[in-house]
């Protein structure tokens, strides 16, 4: 019988897996960076102009559009909730 009352930290036990997630979140850092730099770089008027855009669409095109996003969402998302093991960390 295993003890589940201690999570699985063997994916991080390898200095390469260390290194691995060190780079994910360095990446996830720099790229939040460059995306409110980016931001800042816009027009003021950005909004009013995409509003605009979207108001002159036909309801069809915006329904299809919808549907396309629900589908992508829902086929990289997962859908078993949360993992478990962030219980185990309080």
């Amino acid at each position: 019988m295993t003890d589940t009352s201690v999570p699985d930290n063997s994916l991080y036990e390898t200095p390469t897996a260390r290194r691995a997630g060190a780079r994910e979140a360095i990446l996830c850092v720099l790229l939040a960076v460059v995306g409110v730099i980016a931001l800042q770089l816009l027009p003021e008027n950005a909004g009013a102009r995409l509003r605009d855009i979207v108001d002159r669409q036909h309801p069809l095109t915006l329904g299809a559009g919808l549907a396309v996003t629900i589908i992508v969402v829902g086929a990289t998302v997962p859908s078993q909730g949360v993992p478990p093991f962030i219980y185990f960390a309080f």
